[in-house]
Parts: structure tokens; C-alpha cells; sequence
């Protein structure tokens, strides 16, 4: 198997808005890949959230607490 080498493609990153957040406040998703995204990011900073599904497939994400 062959592979196309791109070279000057830039990482597309997201950017949640966790540092701008006070605890409990919360941003909605469109659906569960970003959510599942959001997670990740949001524990590798070191920070608690909390998720749960809407009725139309988006996702509320909460900002619970940082790890000391």
C-alpha cells in the first residue's frame, strides 16, 4: 500500500472554551464525536465535566471542577 505525502496541512484543533468557564457553566455540541472530543481535551487539561444527551442528538457539556 502506497500513501500520498501532503506536506504544509495544517491540524485542524478545537478549541473549548474551558479557561474562560466558571464551574457549572455549561456550552452545547452539535453531536457525540465533538463531545466525545471536548472530553478528552477537557481531561488531558485536567479538568472535570459532566455531559448529557438533548432530545435532538446535540450534547450539553458542564464544567464541574478542576484536578489539583
Amino acid at each position: 500500500m502506497t500513501y500520498q505525502i501532503e506536506k504544509n496541512v495544517s491540524v485542524e484543533r478545537e478549541d473549548f472554551p474551558f479557561a474562560q468557564m466558571e464551574l457549572t457553566d455549561s456550552f452545547v455540541v452539535p453531536d457525540r464525536t465533538i463531545m466525545v472530543r471536548a472530553c478528552n481535551q477537557a481531561r488531558r487539561l485536567g479538568y472535570v465535566l459532566t455531559t448529557r444527551k438533548l432530545a435532538d442528538d446535540r450534547y450539553r457539556i458542564w464544567l464541574k471542577g478542576r484536578k489539583a
